[in-house]
């Protein structure tokens, strides 16, 4: 008798089965891979050309076609919306979870209680540029860092009991790629949010400092749009975010800097990432300016995109030498 899903897993892909392919078969490693299904959202089935010898470890797959692949939130809801487990996980091609990923996963949300279980991240291509984006980007979720009851996770590295999610909702897609506005919005809701500083996984950050530039702008724009549309903020509160966004890099950094702090990096990396922060943060208040006032555009949605479905193309150019083409490299770094 074949063991229960317990766990679905999205894994998205805007072409074929090669852009995911090296973190889909790093997932079989999983101890517990029967009780997984692995979900593909793509374009069409005969467009991705699946690889039926790797999704058939699994306990059960599928794959869900998707037109509109403008944000990668929308394939995320597509997924979701299929999902057989009782739990909901997505993994980005850029993501290298270690072996009993899902299995702390499925005790942790058991002996917790919690609706939604977030947890660690480390840069898998370190450098001064790739920890300013995992710490400015994800800091609370960098270890070390206790376990227990938070309001803050990194965005794209949570995972939701099935049910939490309001995926009728038509604003959910948007929600889904800026998934801090959404984590926001569910606490406000009563969920139970729940870090595991047991759970680490290896993740490929930004290193090329002129494209995180670029990505912080796209990813505030996103972030303010879909943050006072989907917690219907009045003129008022959007024209106070907007008089007081010079001081959001500060407070950014600072932040982030004490996560430095906090998990014993911070003089390793002083003065450089801060100063890189610094910089990044601007950039993407002006984008978060831009969506609280002029709103996203799909252009914007698409170009962020492209970041989450090909890391390897926006990181400098010795990680580009040294990127793990493979699940077998990806073991590697383990």
């Amino acid at each position: 008798m074949s063991n229960p899903i317990r766990v679905s897993v999205v894994a998205s892909t805007d072409s074929d089965f090669g852009v995911v392919r090296r973190s889909v078969e790093l997932l079989t490693d999983q101890t517990v891979c029967d009780q997984i299904e692995m979900i593909i959202v793509g374009p069409n089935a005969k467009k991705i050309q699946v690889d039926e010898e790797v999704v058939s470890k699994f306990g059960d797959y599928q794959i869900v076609e998707i037109n509109d692949f403008e944000i990668t939130g929308a394939s995320m809801v597509a997924g979701y919306k299929k999902a057989k487990g009782e739990f909901l996980v997505y993994i980005e091609e850029h993501g290298f979870p270690p072996a009993d990923f899902t299995e702390k996963l499925i005790n942790t949300f058991e002996e917790t209680g919690a609706d939604i279980v977030g947890y660690g991240l480390t840069p898998s291509n370190p450098g001064y540029v790739s920890w300013a984006h995992i710490y400015q980007q994800f800091g609370a979720a960098v270890p070390p860092q206790p376990s227990g009851f938070k309001n803050r996770l990194g965005p794209h590295h949570v995972s939701y009991r099935a049910g939490v999610l309001p995926l009728e909702d038509p604003g959910i897609g948007d929600l889904m790629s800026n998934e801090a506005a959404l984590i926001e919005l569910l606490h406000e809701k009563g969920r139970k949010i729940y870090f595991d500083g047991q759970i680490t996984l290896k993740h490929a950050q930004i290193s090329d400092f002129f494209q995180l530039v670029q990505h912080e702008f796209l990813s505030g724009v996103t972030y303010g749009d879909a943050r006072y549309k989907n917690q219907n903020w009045s003129v008022w509160k959007r024209a106070f975010y907007v008089l007081a966004s010079p001081l959001i890099p500060f407070w950014r950094t600072g932040r982030a800097m004490a996560d430095m702090y906090r998990s014993g990096r911070l003089w390793q990396l002083m003065p450089l990432s801060p100063l890189i922060m610094l910089a990044s943060t601007t950039s993407g208040t002006l984008g978060e300016v831009y969506g609280y006032t002029i709103g996203s555009r799909a252009w914007i949605a698409d170009k962020r995109s492209e970041f989450e479905l090909d890391r390897y193309a926006f990181v400098n150019t010795a990680d580009k030498l040294n990127a793990p083409r493979t699940a077998e490299q990806a073991r590697k770094m383990q």
